[in-house]
């Protein structure tokens, strides 16, 4: 009898040992979940902080790339020695943007030692109509340009005519920046071009003027020409071009 008695309170005592056993692993499994789901939370914070950061700076580079294409595109030779023959050009445009406005007068003159040999002459119709400050500068309208080719066809033609040619312009990275914009623009096959600046030209030689814009130097070398036409100009800048040649050669 006491044998049974004392039977049944071993296995009462070791039941409730048990229990508090069973709850305190309960209580520290719960705690060990609590501190892994924690570190899994600051890990995969971690790593979102990561991707975020990564991809914040991609953007940055995309555009650095897009802004080294933009540069290329806009790429010709800037001559540092002057030559006997060359090629004067110049645009009419509906505005100073050569990505948002267009060509709508092309002008160029070949020079052989400063004598006229040939000229390219060719109005431009654009995609939408000129504006009224523009024809009221240049002189031309919708109605001047109504039955023009468009610029694709011009420079197709105006390609072949500065074949090989040394460029001259006044403001040369204005024209160019047109040129090349729309000969990529339309896939035109063309060489790299080699371009001198008369208005640099002008700004080394020629000190005593308020300005170095064309119609201020037209009147400073007494030339008789109109000014915002892409033919006429090229004529002054032609004149120009050859006047400062002279200066740096110290033959006038």
């Amino acid at each position: 009898m006491f044998n049974k008695i004392l039977a049944t309170m071993r296995s009462l005592f070791f039941n409730k040992k048990s229990h508090q056993f069973e709850e305190q692993d309960k209580d520290i499994t719960a705690k060990n979940n609590l501190e892994y789901n924690s570190e899994k939370i600051k890990k995969n914070t971690i790593k979102d902080q990561i991707k975020y950061s990564v991809s914040i700076e991609a953007p940055n580079f995309q555009k650095k790339v897009s802004q080294k294409k933009k540069l290329k595109k806009y790429d010709y030779t800037k001559a540092r020695k002057l030559s006997d023959n060359v090629t004067v050009i110049d645009f009419e445009t509906t505005g100073f943007d050569p990505i948002k406005n267009e060509i709508i007068q092309v002008g160029a003159i070949k020079y052989i030692n400063g004598i006229e040999s040939e000229r390219f002459i060719k109005y431009v119709k654009p995609s939408e109509s000129i504006s009224s400050r523009i024809s009221k500068l240049t002189g031309i309208s919708d109605e001047t340009v109504k039955t023009a080719p468009p610029i694709v066809k011009t420079l197709k033609e105006f390609v072949l005519f500065l074949e090989k040619e040394t460029i001259v312009a006044h403001n040369a990275s204005f024209d160019m920046k047109f040129l090349l914009e729309n000969l990529n623009k339309f896939d035109i096959l063309h060489e790299k071009y080699r371009v001198i600046d008369t208005l640099s030209l002008a700004r080394r030689h020629i000190t005593e003027i308020e300005n170095h814009k064309l119609p201020t130097l037209k009147k400073y070398l007494e030339i008789e020409a109109n000014s915002h036409d892409a033919i006429e100009d090229c004529f002054v800048t032609g004149k120009l071009y050859y006047h400062c040649k002279a200066l740096e050669e110290n033959t006038i």
